[in-house]
This record gives C-alpha cells, sequence and structure tokens, in this order.
C-alpha cells in the first residue's frame, strides 16, 4: 500500500471540532520535548490557529498524528475545543506523516531527525533507509548522513542539539574514525567558529558539494480510497457518540438495546469498509 504523505493528507478525512482532552498523545510520537510554546500560543491567541491538528481514531479515543506544538499551545490559552483534521491512518503512515510536517515545518534539530529515522528503520522495521528516503522525499544519501550523527560521540551530538556545531560540519566529523579525534575537532568547531570549507581542508578532503534530492510529489490515490477513508471516519464518529448515549441510556432497556444494535451494525459496516479500502489499495499499487 502506498503511503499517504502530506500532499495528499488534506484532501483526506474531515474537519471536526475535537474537545481538546480528548485528544491523546500517540505511543509513536516524533518528539518528545515540545520546547518553549510560549510564542506559538501568543500567536494562535492573537490570530487563531491557521491550520487544523491531524488527528486519528483509535478505537474508542482520539490520537494526535502531528501538531503536537498547536495542541500543546491551545491546551496553555484554555481553549476547550480544537479544529481538527480527522484521517485514516495506519501506524506507519501516522509516523510518516508526523516525520514529514516536522522535517517541514524544521522543528526538529539534527539529531531529533536521526532518531525518527531509526526508529522507522530499526525500532519498528517499516523499511530500508532508500524505503524512508522515499516515503519523506529526501535522498538516500541525506537520511544515511543523517543516521550517521547517532555515531558520534554524545559529547558532539550534544553540541549539534545546541546548535554550535552545523549538521554538514557533524556529517564531517563522522569520516573521522578515531573518538579524541573527532572531539578535538569539535572543539575547534565550536571555539573558533570555522567554515566548512577551512574544516574540509583540515581534513585534508577535496571541497565536494552535497545535493539534496528535490522533494518527491507523490501521485494522489483515486477519489474511490478517498471517500472510503471519510466513510470510515464520519462511522467512527458517530459509534463514540452512540457510545455516549449508551452511558445516559443504561436504565432504559429498551432504549439501551435499540442503540447497541445500530452501534453493532455500524461497527460491521466500518470492518467492511476497512476490509474495501485495503483491497482497493493493494489494486491501486
Amino acid at each position: 500500500m502506498q503511503s499517504k504523505t502530506l500532499a495528499t493528507i488534506h484532501t483526506l478525512g474531515l474537519i471536526e471540532n475535537i474537545d481538546i482532552y480528548k485528544i491523546k498523545t500517540s505511543k509513536i510520537a516524533i518528539r518528545e520535548d515540545l520546547g518553549d510554546i510560549g510564542q506559538l500560543a501568543l500567536s494562535i491567541k492573537e490570530k487563531g490557529l491557521l491550520q487544523p491538528v491531524i488527528v486519528r481514531i483509535i478505537k474508542d479515543r482520539f490520537e494526535i498524528v502531528a501538531g503536537n506544538r498547536r495542541l500543546a499551545a491551545c491546551k496553555s490559552i484554555g481553549w476547550r475545543k480544537i479544529p481538527s483534521h480527522l484521517v485514516e491512518l495506519t501506524d506507519e503512515e501516522s509516523f510518516e506523516v508526523a516525520l514529514m510536517e516536522n522535517i517541514q515545518r524544521k522543528t526538529m534539530n539534527a539529531i531529533e531527525e536521526a532518531n525518527a529515522y531509526r526508529r522507522y528503520v530499526k525500532d519498528y522495521g517499516w523499511g530500508g533507509v532508500s524505503e524512508l528516503a522515499k516515503r519523506i522525499g529526501k535522498s538516500q544519501e541525506y537520511v544515511s548522513k543523517r543516521l550517521n550523527l547517532l555515531e558520534l560521540p554524545k559529547a558532539i551530538q550534544e553540541e549539534i542539539i545546541r546548535r554550535r556545531i552545523k549538521p554538514s560540519m557533524a556529517e564531517e566529523l563522522s569520516y573521522v574514525k578515531d573518538e579524541k579525534e573527532q572531539t578535538e575537532l569539535a572543539k575547534l568547531i565550536v571555539q573558533r567558529h570555522v567554515t566548512i570549507k577551512k574544516f574540509r581542508q583540515s581534513l585534508k578532503e577535496n571541497d565536494t558539494r552535497r545535493s539534496e534530492d528535490e522533494f518527491i510529489c507523490y501521485s494522489q490515490k483515486g477519489n474511490e480510497e478517498k471517500i472510503l477513508d471519510k466513510s470510515i471516519i464520519a462511522l467512527k464518529i458517530v459509534v463514540k457518540r452512540l457510545n455516549e448515549l449508551l452511558n445516559l441510556a443504561q436504565d432504559n432497556f429498551v432504549i439501551y438495546e435499540f442503540l447497541w444494535y445500530q452501534q453493532k451494525i455500524i461497527n460491521e459496516q466500518i470492518d467492511k469498509a476497512i476490509r474495501s479500502r485495503k483491497k482497493y489499495s493493494k489494486s491501486f499499487s
């Protein structure tokens, strides 16, 4: 199945105002540290939320896919509901969408980005470096170089996080195999603010230019799958609301039985819709 991307995600799903405290953090979240949200909260308070957060429905709960900082900022200014783009995504697709948004918004430092790549490739086993590179619209070389940063000593990784060493400099350091020499060169970079050109000269390397692939535009899937995705989301919302009514109707057996039966039918329809979407996706790919 071809994964959804940011190029297509905004044409899928439904927009709803969701109770902000019903949206839970994902277990496969890209970032744990959201950084300072003060400025973002002030901007939202003055101008409103310019872009909805992306949310998926997992069983009986809402789970944030992308927009953790926006969600936290809206909570901090006392919002009760938040505009949410409800989409039907697998764990893998959810991770990819969150990863792409963070890359495009430049909210991650190079080490956070590298750790996310490692989780995708090694921890979750969703694909190799070349597969991940295609998914996020980067070159295989770019992803590999980011992953190489994780082989550097922790002290150097910390300097990258603090933005005292640029990722391009750190990538050059990864070619130096001696850890002591790496550390000495890192100190030189921080203390003397050397340029990449001077640094390469110090390593006696040729001045080569890096290249990054342009963002790969993925072709959109047909309208049929979009309709199925929206249908699944709409049916899941109905099930959630019926569940709320069931809680209210516990003392009335007739109404409770009627609502329970309707919920059962809709759950069966959701299962059929999911099977149809998977079947269609396979035939499309």
